[in-house]
């Protein structure tokens, strides 16, 4: 039960942080925004991992760890272009089969298998997700396979939606080596560094740009930090495809978001997806 609860804290945060994105790339360059907030959740887990004490780092750790935030990054960059570039009831329904993906990957390179209910249960949370993505006014539920063959975001979507689903069982390794707190900490210094790189190829601000945006930058980064460490405890007491799983349920805490923040007036209209994403986390719970 306690896994579960981790990985439902996990999607709260994960939606408000991705709430807090969404405000700040109004004002924001995407590559400062990115270095800004991981490198605050450096800071952030990196304090907390030295007042737990520090772990001792298994051998598996450092390939693990390295091969995890390179695949973030490259996620990182694809998933915010698509964002900015295309149509995002196209793309954003892709996104919702990464727990089918962890499914097979996650037995070649973890051992890991769900049972057969809690297959049933992960399925039913990619439908649910998958629906209360899909575009309000959209007939056709279709749609977004049909355009794989189209469009280059959402085949660009598709892409970051497979680099998770092997990601995410590097970065459990990687927390088995070393613990929550540590694994965290190292992999948001790896993202902060890297995109602050990138900011300083691109001729941004980096100085005025944290001076301007610091506040913002702190709280995102507090937020992605409490994410981030109750999504490798839950690693350590469940399966990842499970984890994932209930992880997806911020996609449902968005949809409340968007309603209370954003003024989106379909709420009743996502009901359904909404509806199918609570039963399959009980089936998954329960069985």
């Amino acid at each position: 039960m306690l896994w579960f609860t981790l990985s439902l804290g996990s999607a709260f945060f994960d939606a408000t942080y991705f709430m807090l994105i969404k405000r700040y790339l109004k004002t924001a360059d995407f590559y400062l925004l990115a270095a800004g907030v991981s490198l605050f959740s450096f800071l952030i887990t990196m304090s907390v991992s030295l007042w737990h004490g520090l772990p001792v780092i298994g051998s598996d750790f450092l390939p693990y760890f390295l091969a995890s935030s390179g695949f973030e990054i490259v996620a990182m960059i694809l998933y915010f272009k698509v964002l900015q570039s295309y149509d995002m009831s196209l793309t954003l329904p892709i996104l919702s089969f990464t727990p089918v993906f962890l499914v097979v990957t996650s037995f070649f390179i973890l051992g890991e298998a769900p049972t057969l209910l809690g297959l049933i249960g992960i399925l039913l949370v990619v439908v649910g997700s998958y629906f209360l993505n899909l575009d309000r006014q959209s007939t056709n539920a279709l749609h977004p396979f049909k355009m794989l063959f189209k469009n280059q975001g959402t085949r660009m979507m598709l892409g970051v939606a497979l680099i998770w689903g092997v990601e995410t069982n590097f970065i459990k390794v990687a927390v088995l080596n070393s613990d929550p707190y540590f694994t965290a900490a190292a992999f948001s210094l790896a993202l902060g560094a890297a995109f602050l790189t990138l900011a300083y190829v691109k001729g941004e601000p980096i100085v005025s740009g944290f001076r301007r945006h610091g506040r913002s930058f702190f709280l995102a980064g507090l937020v992605v930090s409490i994410s981030a460490v109750l999504t490798n405890i839950a690693f350590t007491l469940q399966i990842v495809a499970y984890v994932v799983s209930i992880k997806r349920l911020s996609v449902l805490f968005s949809v409340f978001y968007g309603a209370i923040l954003f003024n989106e007036d379909d709420f009743q209209k996502r009901l359904v997806g909404a509806g199918i994403m609570v039963l399959g986390s009980v089936v998954i719970l329960l069985f």
